[in-house]
């Protein structure tokens, strides 16, 4: 099993056991119930870079662990759409989505301003590249070849969120620390999202 889905699974069955504990500790005192320290949010991103648009969006739902302290899940989607332009006029086209599973954690530093961090494992469709270009799929010439792998991420970085009432939107900016020296993708990472009582 890939290293990073074993730590991904530990530290997801860590939270499951301190969640169960707190919420036993708060069922023999007058504190508040599990699900009054329950929030829900979620993510979305737009990019359009010269031929390719992205479409991302990520629900999440976190528990209030201790204070301003909480940890949950978070569930990534992100659609892709390529199109090249080759050589004598010829085009290709690529499409996938990608998903994903992660856990994170999320301290609030003050009121309107959080330190987050998350461990994301994805399930990820991608064109095919020899020597720093893409290549078409021999069995259908209008479309690239792909390939299915996995990736890991740890994303750590600060967040704004701000709003009335217990709807919030928020705004973040992330760095993947597992990102590698040899890809072609930046590391930073921003999001704009929403939250229901964080």
């Amino acid at each position: 099993m890939n290293r990073h889905v074993s730590i991904l699974l530990c530290i997801a069955a860590l939270l499951s056991i301190a969640c169960e504990a707190d919420a036993q500790r708060n069922s023999r005192s007058s504190a508040p119930s599990f699900t009054d320290k329950l929030w829900y949010g979620g993510s979305f991103d737009i990019g359009l870079s010269g031929s390719q648009f992205d479409l991302g969006l990520a629900p999440m739902a976190g528990y209030k662990l201790v204070g301003e302290l909480s940890a949950g899940v978070r569930i990534p989607f992100e659609y892709t759409y390529i199109k090249l332009t080759g050589f004598g006029g010829t085009s290709a086209k690529f499409s996938g989505l990608d998903f994903g599973a992660g856990i994170f954690m999320r301290q609030k530093i003050a009121n309107v301003v959080f330190l987050h961090t998350e461990l994301n494992h994805l399930w990820v469709t991608e064109p095919v590249t020899q020597n720093g270009f893409a290549v078409l799929d021999p069995e259908n010439p209008g479309k690239l070849l792909t390939e299915k792998t996995t990736e890991d991420q740890l994303n750590v970085g600060l967040g704004y969120t701000s709003g009335r009432g217990e709807w919030k939107y928020e705004l973040s900016i992330l760095y993947n620390v597992l990102e590698d020296d040899q890809s072609e993708d930046i590391p930073w990472i921003v999001r704009a999202g929403f939250n229901y009582r964080f």
